[in-house]
């Protein structure tokens, strides 16, 4: 039921004097004690002004309960009223009573016995986190309480009850038996996603918020803490500014919301977050992955999601296919890790790239088109593919792959099919920088001839990098990759020597220390370089024999003393000590 016909309904249900027990029930976090809340402070009605709220959150006890009730009751400030009269009044004349009547009544045990029929009756109770009560506090306690003032004090009680813990409650049926013979009326609370995004995020000029919102709904989630967890992720991933394209927005927004509400079990039987981090990126082995092995969860429930199903859902958010960006989320919700530098870096790659973006969206529609319009002609789904034939240089090797498998089976596939692989490699030879072009983690296809000239510009790359600069690379990002893995495992001892004996200055000074550490740590480093430490120190060692009598063989005879591998020479070999 929506919130505004709820809240009709339960104004109604407050007002009917006749109701003494009535419950407002719902999903936890969908904002039940918000739609109270509203009420109050809207109504002029005496009923409600002078309500008793008391949460049971942590009580674990039926005094404790009743304390709670007359603490609702006290005016706030110390302030003086009608009630604080009457409960002093009757306490201070049932004291010596109680007390002859036995010596072992507590003050606590007098306030609840007098104060609360005073503080409750004829009053409105409402009673929230029933649910989440202490487990020394009974249910049927809790019960008793709620049928004896209703019945014998004329209090009226509204209780906020969450439907979700019931159905795992120990006390299930003793629920059960009380909710059909005290609850006279229940109202069943279910906002839309929408409407819990707007208690949420109220403010109507907040960043992404249209994005968001709609995420929100496409995931169908109604715990008000949950969206406001997603949203929250959103503006500290993206920024407050909130005034990127909406193109972007609508690239990373939906993103953001799926991963958050994944990884706080928002979304029941949902995907995983592999699963959405790989979409559409791999060969399918984690479906496969999936199937064989079924998560506990999905067990004891008695039901099994399908990919099929994760699909409708992302393709409801629009997510068509997931890269590094999703990748960053995931890692962002799993443990906090917050790469801002990288996060910004793809969002300055979607902004200077806007017509890759535009190329891309277009390509997911023909995807979409081709597989789910069966009924659109072939001659339309042609002229798709003459269009994303014109834009070829704004498709990545591996979306152009895809494209041409399902453009093969249209009228004069074949001929358009080599149009947008020949339009491809044709963009692909101008490219000056063509570093970015690595291989796929997800082991995504490629198009043979692709793949033939993607491979040999690695290998002219790899046999074009000498020694110095896979050195350099290795100080500027303390990591590398298979150009610089290609380039150590070359290197011979003349290339390390040339370059210790050219090389100049800070260069020297660099190369030769970073060349030392490898050789140091020679068994960390081996299986990446192969030789290249020894080669390092053989060239060392020529050096050394050579020089004897200057300041480069001393320089390195000196670094070797210190370092932790064995001495540069053999004791012979060296100069004599003074």
């Amino acid at each position: 039921m929506m919130i505004k016909q709820s809240k009709t309904q339960l104004i109604s249900l407050i007002n009917n004097a006749d109701i003494k027990v009535f419950a407002l029930v719902g999903a936890w976090g969908t904002g039940k004690t918000h739609l109270w809340n509203e009420i109050r402070k809207e109504s002029q009605n005496p009923i409600v002004e002078g309500a008793r709220y008391v949460s049971l959150f942590g009580l674990k006890d039926i005094n404790q309960l009743k304390l709670k009730v007359v603490q609702s009751a006290l005016p706030i400030g110390g302030e003086s009223s009608a009630l604080t009269e009457i409960l002093t009044k009757t306490w201070q004349h049932s004291r010596e009573a109680l007390k002859k009547v036995h010596e072992g009544f507590s003050a606590l045990d007098e306030l609840t016995l007098v104060a609360v029929p005073v503080a409750l009756r004829n009053r409105f109770v409402v009673v929230d986190d029933i649910e989440r009560k202490h487990a020394s506090l009974s249910v049927d306690e809790v019960l008793g309480f709620v049928d004896e003032y209703s019945q014998n004090f004329g209090t009226r009680f509204l209780l906020i009850l969450n439907a979700d813990q019931f159905s795992l409650s120990a006390d299930t049926e003793l629920w059960t038996t009380f909710r059909e013979k005290v609850v006279e009326e229940e109202l069943r609370f279910t906002p839309t996603p929408e409407e819990a995004f707007d208690i949420a995020v109220p403010d109507l000029t907040s960043p992404y918020r249209k994005m968001a919102r709609t995420a929100v709904e496409a995931c169908g989630i109604t715990n008000i803490r949950i969206i406001r967890k997603a949203y929250r992720h959103v503006v500290r991933l993206l920024g407050e500014t909130g005034d990127m394209p909406l193109a972007i927005q609508a690239r990373t927004v939906p993103s953001i919301v799926l991963i958050s509400a994944i990884a706080n079990k928002a979304i029941k039987n949902g995907p995983t977050l592999e699963y959405v981090a790989g979409y559409n990126r791999g060969d399918g082995e984690f479906i496969k992955h999936y199937i064989e092995q079924k998560s506990d969860v999905s067990k004891e429930s008695g039901e099994e999601s399908t990919p099929a199903a994760w699909k409708v859902l992302l393709s409801k958010l629009g997510i068509n296919s997931s890269g590094e960006f999703e990748e960053l989320v995931v890692a962002f919700v799993r443990d906090g890790s917050h790469d801002a530098n990288a996060v910004e870096a793809i969002i300055q790659g979607y902004q200077h790239n806007m017509n890759r973006l535009e190329a891309r969206n277009l390509a997911d529609v023909f995807f979409e088109r081709f597989n789910w319009a069966v009924t659109d002609s072939d001659t339309d789904l042609v002229s798709d593919a003459v269009k994303l034939i014109t834009r070829v240089a704004d498709l990545d090797p591996y979306t152009v792959t895809a494209l041409g498998k399902q453009i093969v089976d249209l009228p004069d596939g074949v001929k358009l099919e080599k149009e947008l692989i020949d339009g491809w490699l044709a963009y692909f030879e101008t490219i000056p920088d063509k570093t970015e072009f690595t291989i796929s983690p997800y082991k995504r296809p490629l198009h043979p001839r692709i793949k033939s000239a993607i491979d040999n510009m690695r290998d002219v790359e790899t046999h074009s990098m000498t020694v110095v600069d896979a050195i350099k690379v290795l100080i500027e990002n303390d990591s590398w990759g298979y150009r610089e893995e290609a380039a150590m495992k070359a290197a011979t001892i003349d290339d390390f020597e040339k370059a210790m004996r050219t090389l100049k200055g800070r260069d020297f000074k660099l190369f030769v220390l970073k060349s030392l550490d490898i050789l140091e740590q020679g068994q960390n480093y081996e299986k990446h370089f192969g030789q290249a430490g020894l080669n390092f120190l053989e060239a060392c060692r020529r050096i050394a024999r050579a020089e004897k009598e200057n300041r480069f063989g001393r320089l390195l005879r000196a670094l070797f003393a210190e370092s932790n591998v064995p001495p540069l020479l053999a004791e012979d070999e060296t100069e004599a000590k003074p």
